[in-house]
């Protein structure tokens, strides 16, 4: 393993614990502070994931956006290709991604102005 690779996996690690020690001590309402910084940008565009293991669930978050503009989670298409945004609305049909995540199995294609994503 070359000397950037072995950063990168330290630094990596480093993160999935510091990711699963916030899992572990979430609050009752983990979304709570995310919706309150959301709510300073309705009407624009915004995308997030969908939670994975030990990411916070920003769905509720999402689904308090989505009755004020557009919500989108990535898709990814193939290697090397850039991520798109496929809108996303509360109870929408989804399936399983190519690394596991869900995304909505139809939808128009959106721009997101912001985004919220996991840590790791």
């Amino acid at each position: 393993m070359s000397e950037l690779a072995a950063i990168k996996a330290a630094a990596r690690a480093a993160a999935f614990a510091r990711r699963e020690a916030a899992f572990a001590a979430r609050p009752d309402d983990p979304s709570r502070h995310l919706r309150e910084v959301l709510a300073q940008y309705r009407d624009r565009p915004l995308a997030a994931y969908m939670a994975m293991r030990t990411e916070i669930d920003p769905s509720p978050a999402m689904e308090e956006a989505a009755a004020h503009g557009p919500v989108g989670v990535p898709v990814i298409e193939g290697k090397g290709l850039p991520l798109r945004f496929r809108a996303w609305t509360p109870g929408c049909a989804m399936v399983p991604g190519p690394f596991g995540a869900a995304v909505p199995e139809v939808g128009d294609w959106i721009v997101p102005r912001v985004l919220v994503v996991p840590l790791v």
